[in-house]
C-alpha cells in the first residue's frame, strides 16, 4: 500500500534586516555598551526605567548582574545595528539600539504572551529607527514564536514612544493613574497590547 505524502508548504526564510537596519543577537561583549551607553542615558532611564535618575557605576554592579540574568531569560535579545556598508547592507555594523521579547514563564507559556523592551542610543532617536525595529520584532513574536499577545507598559510622559507603538499597531488597553513618581509629581502609565489576530489581519 502506497502512502501519500502531503506536499510541504513553501516558506520564506526570515530576514534579519529591514530597509535601514540589521538585527543580530546580543553577546556578552555588548553588555558594557548596553548598560553604560544605552540604558544609563538619563533620558532612557526616564523613558524606560522609571526610577530616579542616577549616575551608573560600580555601586550598581548588583543591578547589572540582575540585568544580565534577565537578558539570559529573554526569548530573544537583539542588538539593532546600521548596515556595515552600502555594499554589505545585510551585515551588522554600528550599534544603535537594543530590544527584546521577555522570557515566557509557565504562566506566560500557557497564555502565550510576552512583554517587549526597546531602547535606542540618543544619537539614533528621532529617525524612525525604533518604529522600524519594533515592526520587525512584532513579526518575530507572532509569525515565528507563535505568541498570541505582546504587551508593554509605557510612561505617559514618553510621548514619542507612545506614538511609535501605536503606529506599529499597538492599542491602548488601560491606564494606571498616578502610579509613578517622576520629576516632582505622580504620573500615569499607559498599558498597550497587540493581538496576533490583529497583526495577521493587517498583513497584505
Amino acid at each position: 500500500m502506497s502512502i501519500t505524502i502531503p506536499s510541504t508548504p513553501s516558506f520564506a526564510a526570515p530576514k534579519f534586516h529591514s530597509s535601514r537596519l540589521v538585527y543580530r543577537a546580543s553577546y556578552k561583549a555588548d553588555f558594557e555598551w548596553l548598560v553604560g551607553e544605552v540604558l544609563a542615558d538619563p533620558n532612557n532611564i526616564m523613558r524606560g526605567n522609571g526610577s530616579a535618575c542616577r549616575p551608573m557605576g560600580d555601586v550598581h554592579r548588583g543591578d547589572n548582574v540582575k540585568f544580565a540574568e534577565f537578558l539570559d531569560s529573554c526569548l530573544t535579545s537583539i542588538v539593532i545595528c546600521l548596515p556595515k556598508s552600502a555594499e554589505e547592507p545585510t551585515v551588522a555594523g554600528e550599534r544603535v539600539g537594543w530590544m527584546c521579547l521577555e522570557g515566557v514563564d509557565a504562566r506566560g507559556l500557557h497564555h502565550r504572551k510576552s512583554h517587549f523592551g526597546i531602547s535606542m542610543l540618543a544619537s539614533a532617536q528621532g529617525k524612525g529607527y525604533g518604529t522600524e525595529a519594533l515592526t520587525w520584532l512584532v513579526e518575530q513574536a507572532f509569525l515565528r514564536y507563535g505568541l498570541n499577545k505582546v504587551e508593554i507598559a509605557v510612561f505617559a510622559w514618553n510621548v514619542e514612544a507612545l506614538k511609535s507603538y501605536k503606529k506599529v499597531g499597538f492599542v491602548q488597553e488601560g491606564l494606571l493613574r498616578k502610579s509613578m513618581w517622576q520629576e516632582g509629581a505622580f504620573r500615569d502609565e499607559v498599558l498597550l497590547g497587540m493581538l496576533a489576530e490583529e497583526w495577521f489581519a493587517a498583513q497584505k
